[in-house]
């Protein structure tokens, strides 16, 4: 699913002294498109949020496709603000 919009806040510098542990949950499922929410953080503080919406497509033809079934039975459960 290729992503067709991103917004991401920088809180703090992500660095390599520490593992980074991303958060990932979906917030929105359209028609045709899913939005997650990522949360970055590192050693207990969070270094970046953002907010990422994906589409789905028919991969040999790239166009857009509605979310399939399963999927959709699958997202719609874990969907939170």
């Amino acid at each position: 699913t290729p992503f067709v919009s991103m917004a991401m806040d920088f809180r703090s510098p992500v660095t390599p002294r520490h593992r980074l542990r991303c958060k990932v949950w979906p917030t929105k499922l359209g028609t045709k498109s899913i939005t997650f929410r990522v949360e970055g953080v590192q050693n207990g503080q969070l270094c970046f949020d953002g907010s990422f919406t994906c589409v789905f497509t028919i991969a040999d033809r790239f166009v857009s496709q509605p979310a399939p079934p399963d999927l959709r039975a699958v997202i719609e459960p874990l969907i939170r603000a």
